[in-house]
């Protein structure tokens, strides 16, 4: 025996589906706008970053540890400053040498800061600026160059347009700028 169902119940339970489709359907449009949002902020990260490059991602970690690899070494330290051709890196540990190295020579960054830096921040001046900063201090100073990691150690003496001179003794060395991957400090307490 069946129970027979008044027009109201069947019309009520209509009504609760109808209510139910409606709702899926407006659930089912939320989740789309929303993926659409998530697609429109994903466009605009990579815009951020298709619009900067190392000098910005490295201006944006300045005070901050970073581990660069180039020409067979790893220099770790602090950024102090940032041009669109170098990094400079203090120490970790004070007493330790500081760094200058070629962005142009970089084979590798590590770092845990994932902004880019202001324009501002981003020394407009050349890699010949701290190079002669090296050479006014007299600085012990050791140089790597070249694919091959050759390393060479000595007092910049000079720094012509596109070469760096390093004084050996009685014996002086001329470097490309476009071979230079760093140079590090190696007088003990000297700052750039």
């Amino acid at each position: 025996m069946t129970e027979s169902t008044s027009p109201r119940e069947d019309d009520a339970a209509g009504v609760d589906r109808v209510e139910a489709l409606f709702a899926d359907l407006a659930a089912e449009e939320q989740g789309r706008t929303a993926h659409e949002r998530m697609g429109e902020l994903g466009d605009l990260v990579a815009g951020e970053f298709a619009d900067h490059g190392l000098a910005h991602r490295l201006a944006g970690a300045v005070g901050a540890p970073v581990d660069v690899h180039v020409a067979r070494t790893w220099f770790d330290g602090i950024i102090d400053a940032v041009g669109q051709q170098w990094v400079l890196l203090r120490g970790r540990v004070p007493g330790t040498p500081r760094a200058l190295v070629n962005l142009s020579r970089v084979d590798h960054v590590r770092m845990r800061r994932v902004v880019h830096g202001a324009d501002a921040v981003i020394s407009q001046l050349s890699i010949r600026s701290p190079l002669r900063r090296f050479g006014e201090g007299r600085r012990e100073c050791r140089v790597f160059c070249g694919a091959d990691g050759l390393v060479l150690e000595g007092m910049i003496d000079a720094v012509g347009a596109d070469y760096l001179q390093i004084r050996r003794g009685a014996a002086v060395d001329l470097v490309p700028l476009h071979a230079l991957a760093a140079v590090q400090d190696l007088t003990p307490g000297g700052s750039v």
